[in-house]
């Protein structure tokens, strides 16, 4: 139950930070978290929570990407609540699963070299980087 609080908290937050540093350290929190939750509780995320997350991943980023893959990994840790070997097992939502199948469109779209609908589709070569 706290955990699940600590994530709204995180992910709330970062509506509010512009820094990506900052931004990168709230992610990587709400990953840790999930994680945690996974093994042991029944986080739900929301449909807002989901449309920042990809608010999030289109929003143009310099550097080394660290949103995205940071992003990645809480799309990950989402995804594996879901997992047929989990105990209790989530129901894979349709929100997280939209959210989902848009980034890996984006990536798709960028690594056949075509143009992606997203704002920041070009960065989303983080994403096939990662792998």
């Amino acid at each position: 139950q706290v955990q699940g609080q600590l994530i709204d908290s995180s992910l709330a937050l970062l509506s509010i930070v512009s820094s990506p540093e900052v931004q990168w350290r709230c992610l990587n929190l709400v990953n840790l978290f999930l994680v945690e939750e996974a093994e042991s509780g029944r986080y739900q995320v929301t449909e807002r929570t989901m449309q920042q997350l990809l608010e999030l991943w289109r929003r143009p980023e310099e550097g080394e990407f660290l949103i995205r893959h940071a992003l990645l990994d809480v799309l990950r840790a989402l995804v594996l609540m879901s997992c047929r070997s989990r105990s209790p097992r989530l129901a894979l939502s349709p929100p997280l699963l939209s959210c989902c199948l848009t980034v890996i469109s984006d990536c798709y779209a960028v690594h056949r070299g075509g143009n992606s609908t997203s704002k920041g589709g070009y960065e989303a070569g983080a994403a096939l980087q990662a792998d």
